[in-house]
């Protein structure tokens, strides 16, 4: 049976992948200024510089599009618009909010625990 992650699922996959390739990518983030919406405040904006050179640094620069959106879905980096359009605003925005609360959880965790 297949079931949906949920977006603080998807975030932990998200970490664990930026784990293997930028160890300290957590010390990067700005959770006061972070912005899962839009692609200049971003995780992978904060940790490579740019959206695009992040997911060029984690899929390489040949890959799909249909390939990265699945990637930024499956990962928490992306709010899914793959979905009815109706109340979309809204949708996208409450799916932002969770994505920047769970990344934020993440984050905070990661820097109370990196001594441990």
């Amino acid at each position: 049976m297949n079931r949906t992650k949920t977006v603080a699922e998807v975030v932990t996959l998200g970490a664990e992948l930026l784990d293997k390739s930028e160890p300290s990518w957590y010390s990067h983030v700005d959770v006061d200024e972070l912005n899962m919406a839009g692609m200049n405040h971003d995780v992978l904006a904060m940790v490579f510089g740019t959206h695009q050179a992040g997911i060029v640094h984690l899929l390489g620069a040949k890959a799909e599009q249909q390939t990265i959106d699945d990637f930024r879905r499956a990962h928490g980096l992306d709010v899914d618009r793959e979905r009815d359009w109706e109340n979309i605003m809204d949708e996208d925005y409450n799916d932002a909010k969770a994505l920047d609360d769970a990344w934020t959880e993440e984050v905070l965790y990661r820097l109370d625990n990196q001594s441990a």
